[in-house]
């Protein structure tokens, strides 16, 4: 499985976009998502995958009202699944990574789950049925295996992605995990994700997410928000 996604900056189709610097937004075919303001250390490129790429992305430049020199393949893919529904619709369910679990808790005091498979839903009525058809290792079940930092050791993966009551910043962590275990992302490796949720999840503050590029709390949803649209 590659790490990074290609950083050729020859060879792409161009094209040009205005963004009013008051909203902040690239506004292409119906698409908005937001933008970084971080002033750039290179030209402008223009290959379908490099604002896919943290490098790439971090590489726009503001000049007045406007961002200047700014070209991407508006077709381009990222391959992250950051939808709400992505990993848990119907068809969501059962393109899970090998050995994650999509599992819901239909009683924690019982124990009981239900598990979706290729093939339907399987019941398991009590917590030792569960454990028996699903131990850990192999299996990815709970939120905790992901980001050992989360406070419910009983929450299921499945069940953060769906409760409207999780923080939409873990839902994202969560997708885009899955999105790298699955091999549709490839910029960020799974200890990358791991690492950014545990510096980003109370908000603010400043990490380094890839060597070299330096991120606020603010510039790294902005990355999200360009991936859950492409």
């Amino acid at each position: 499985m590659n790490n990074k996604s290609p950083d050729n900056i020859d060879g792409a189709e161009n094209e040009h976009v205005d963004v009013d610097k008051t909203k902040r937004k690239f506004s292409k075919a119906g698409v908005v998502a937001p933008i970084i303001l971080t002033l750039a250390n290179r030209p402008a490129w223009g290959n379908a995958q490099t604002k896919c790429a943290i490098s790439g992305f971090d590489s726009l430049a503001i000049e007045g009202n406007k961002v200047s020199g700014i070209t991407f393949d508006t077709n381009e893919s990222c391959g992250a699944l950051l939808s709400d529904t992505a990993w848990t619709s119907d068809s969501g369910r059962v393109s899970w990574p090998i050995n994650y679990i999509p599992a819901h808790v239909t009683n924690s005091s019982a124990g009981k789950y239900e598990v979706y498979t290729p093939s339907g839903t399987a019941t398991y009525n009590n917590q030792n049925q569960f454990d028996t058809a699903f131990p850990i290792p192999p299996s990815m079940i709970y939120v905790y295996q992901i980001f050992n930092s989360h406070p419910d050791p009983s929450e299921t993966i499945y069940d953060a992605l769906i409760s409207a009551s999780s923080a939409q910043f873990l839902k994202d962590m969560l997708s885009l995990y899955l999105s790298r275990e699955n091999g549709a992302y490839t910029v960020l490796s799974t200890a990358d994700i791991t690492s950014i949720y545990d510096a980003f999840k109370d908000g603010g503050g400043n990490y380094e997410v890839k060597a070299g590029y330096t991120w606020t709390s603010t510039d790294f949803d902005n990355y999200l928000d360009y991936l859950r649209t492409h």
